[in-house]
């Protein structure tokens, strides 16, 4: 089955009217088409409207943000809220039209979450960013830092990846029965899909699909064992307990669970590396592996065969961890095993810690050191976290018994897990490779700009072997329009198999292929710019980052391929501007009018100018 994230606004939105989406500002509703659509609402009913913000953090991060596409009074959630003001004052019957945000992440096309004002992002929680699949584009700092940073400061709603609003002319205690918060997670095998809704007073858990049902039923016998199995496990002094589940509509297959406000366990952790305190950090968590494997419910671990349905066959001696004096422990299990003990989902309150998801809890035996691995797996590196590279958590997995070797098989039942889970799920994540566009990161495209990468060309073979091919010299003159080329290079290329020959050329600047001639057949003229029609209006977006040709060969016709490049030269002078209009870029947000005004005065003419010189060159 493949999973139709589009189609997660339809469900959450059940009988809501809705309308989207909107490419640019140009292309937003007009008053009076709102006016027409609320109109048709019939008593109760809700209108969506929802479309990506040109001005979110998303495309700002990949170089291609509508700053300048108009001043700060067209933007579009506040052209939109201006028009929302002007349609109330046009009569009594709009005197209950009411309006409540929320902001799919990361699109409105693949919406895993809808946030809103009353319920924001958690610190690191925007972790799912490197999809792009409709451009090549340039990543010009960490978006994830970014949002955090927003988020600090405020910002985030005005900078939010996209929006939808939801409007009702029947006033705010329609807008009321929706959730502050959606998590959608529906890239599992069907049995497994579920919807998390955070509300005002409480948070839901319901299946997704009619195959689902049982995962959610089954939630409220395997809280009470769990709760047994960890009884008297602590954390930074305060005891772990359950949100346990207030109500279960069986028909639905809705548990309701209460809504917990406290700090994460990870965030806490966060803060105290922010401060310098990492060495505290580490020692907290080392704590809690010691108490997790002290509790006096562990039992030696058996396999069974839902173990390995779940987790694959990992034999025990594999997966022994190693005591403070680095000897082998018997590998050992809970009753109940809840593998999903990780500090994201461990909320810190004043006088408890309480463990707000325990979805993934198992009845068959688990090594509790798969527990522990996860716990620190999750924290440093999981997810794409980076806290891995902090000199104090360098050897951390080590501290905690977890050898390098220990370390992969336990990778490998993650893997399986997981793999297991989205079984029958087409999982955006894992198909980026095959349908996602080039992300070209900041410091490659640095490095890509600071002088020539070489002028050898790498040859990749039928059979996938392949081979560097350095330039030759020529003695013949190149002439083009009567003029000589400065930088012509040419490459003797030898054709050993028969079928598609690919050619990975030097370097991603502007290229002009020569002329392609087969030895022993005819000669072939290719003439065109490599990437060059993709440069429009931004200098720093590649469709391929790294170019290349491909030429079907046979060694019945050919024994080897001749191939000559002209590199087209950009000043030394345009480079030098684009590497510091980026090193120069920092993202700003103080307050909205300064970042607003970098990004016009600074950053957008700069890194266009470059090209307008170039255009004008040739």
């Amino acid at each position: 089955m493949k999973t139709e994230r589009l189609g997660n606004l339809e469900q959450f939105f059940e009988g809501i009217k809705l309308r989207g989406t909107y490419k640019n500002l140009q292309a937003m509703p007009t008053k009076d088409a709102v006016k027409k659509w609320l109109g048709e609402l019939p008593v109760g009913g809700m209108l969506a409207l929802y479309w990506n913000n040109p001005y979110g953090v998303h495309a700002i991060c990949n170089g291609d943000f509508g700053i300048a596409q108009g001043d700060s009074a067209q933007l579009s959630k506040i052209r939109m809220m201006t028009m929302l003001e002007e349609i109330r004052m046009e009569g009594s019957e709009y005197s209950q039209l009411e309006g409540k945000w929320f902001y799919p992440y990361p699109t409105v096309e693949f919406p895993v979450a809808l946030f809103s004002d009353d319920h924001l992002p958690q610190i690191g929680e925007c972790d799912d960013n490197r999809y792009n699949f409709q451009d090549a584009a340039l990543e010009l700092f960490d978006e994830r830092e970014a949002v955090d940073h927003l988020l600090q400061t405020g910002q985030y709603p005005f900078f939010a990846h996209a929006y939808m609003l939801v409007l009702t002319m029947d006033g705010e205690q329609s807008l009321g029965l929706l959730p502050d918060y959606t998590r959608f997670s529906n890239e599992r095998r069907q049995e497994m899909q579920i919807r998390t809704d955070v509300y005002k007073d409480r948070v839901t858990k319901g299946a997704f699909t009619y195959m689902a049902n049982q995962h959610i039923l089954d939630l409220g016998d395997l809280a009470k064992k769990l709760e047994s199995a960890i009884a008297g496990l602590s954390v930074i002094g305060q005891p772990i307990a359950l949100n346990t589940i207030t109500a279960m509509d069986e028909a639905a297959a809705i548990a309701q669970f209460a809504y917990v406000e406290g700090e994460s366990l990870e965030s806490r952790l966060d803060l105290m590396v922010a401060n310098g305190e990492a060495s505290a950090a580490a020692k907290l968590m080392l704590n809690f592996v010691s108490r997790l494997r002290s509790l006096p419910t562990l039992v030696p671990f058996e396999s069974s065969y839902e173990f390995r349905r779940w987790f694959g066959d990992i034999s025990e001696d594999k997966i022994r961890c190693l005591d403070e004096a680095g000897n082998e422990i018997p590998v050992m299990s809970l009753p109940v095993t809840d593998i999903d003990m990780i500090p994201q989902n461990i909320l810190l309150t004043d006088d408890k810690a309480i463990l707000i998801d325990y979805e993934w809890t198992f009845s068959c035996a688990v090594p509790v050191d798969y527990v522990v691995f996860r716990f620190l797996y999750y924290f440093l590196e999981g997810k794409h976290r980076l806290q891995y590279k902090h000199p104090e958590f360098e050897n951390l997995y080590r501290q905690a018994g977890i050898t390098e070797s220990v370390k992969q098989f336990f990778l490998i039942m993650e893997t399986h897990f997981q793999e297991y889970v989205q079984q029958s799920a087409m999982v955006l994540r894992n198909e980026y490779e095959m349908f996602g566009k080039p992300l070209i990161r900041r410091w490659q495209l640095q490095s890509l700009l600071m002088g020539s990468t070489g002028h050898a060309i790498t040859v990749r073979y039928p059979s996938q072997h392949e081979e560097v091919i350095s330039s030759i010299p020529m003695d013949r003159s190149d002439l083009v329009d009567g003029k000589r080329r400065e930088e012509v290079y040419h490459y003797k290329i030898p054709v050993t198999e028969n079928g598609e020959m690919i050619l990975i050329l030097p370097s991603v600047r502007l290229l002009r292929i020569g002329i392609l001639s087969v030895s022993g057949g005819r000669s072939r003229e290719q003439e065109f710019l490599v990437n060059g029609d993709q440069m429009a209006g931004c200098v720093y977006s590649f469709e391929n980052p790294e170019p290349k040709i491909s030429v079907d060969v046979s060694t019945n016709q050919a024994s080897y391929l001749m191939l000559s490049l002209e590199e087209i030269p950009v000043s030394k002078d345009a480079y030098t501007e684009i590497s510091a209009a980026i090193n120069d870029f920092k993202f700003l947000a103080e307050n909205r009018d300064k970042q607003l005004e970098a990004l016009k005065s600074s950053t957008s003419w700069k890194l266009t100018k470059p090209l307008r010189a170039l255009k004008k060159e040739k």
